[in-house]
C-alpha cells in the first residue's frame, strides 16, 4: 500500500495541497476545514 504524497505548491496552503493531492491520486474531492478538535478522554477504558 502506498499513501498519496506530493509537494505543496508555492501558492497553496498545506490544507489545499492535501485536498489537491487526494483529488489527483485517489479521485476523491474533499474540502479543507477551518475547525480543529481536540478530544480528551479521562477514562482509559474508553
Amino acid at each position: 500500500m502506498v499513501l498519496p504524497g506530493g509537494k505543496i505548491e508555492p501558492s497553496e496552503s498545506p490544507e489545499h495541497a492535501l485536498c489537491r493531492e487526494l483529488a489527483e491520486e485517489l479521485g476523491i474531492a474533499v474540502l479543507p476545514a477551518n475547525t480543529h478538535y481536540l478530544i480528551y478522554r479521562a477514562d482509559p477504558h474508553l
